[in-house]
């Protein structure tokens, strides 16, 4: 979830928290929901771009 929801400059430890989050939450859906933003991240070359934004 980190590499969807923060940014590169983001703490160790927020990484830590979007890691916990995600296996509390681990789902097929949430694996797409992510591979989507992902996906959407790199078509739009965004990934500097990408907010904390949910």
């Amino acid at each position: 979830m980190a590499q969807v929801h923060g940014r590169y400059q983001t703490e160790a430890a927020e990484k830590l928290k979007y890691d916990l989050t995600y296996l509390q939450q681990a789902s097929p859906l949430l694996d797409f929901h992510l591979f989507v933003r992902s996906w959407l991240n790199t078509a739009r070359a965004r990934w500097d771009a990408t907010a904390d934004t949910g």
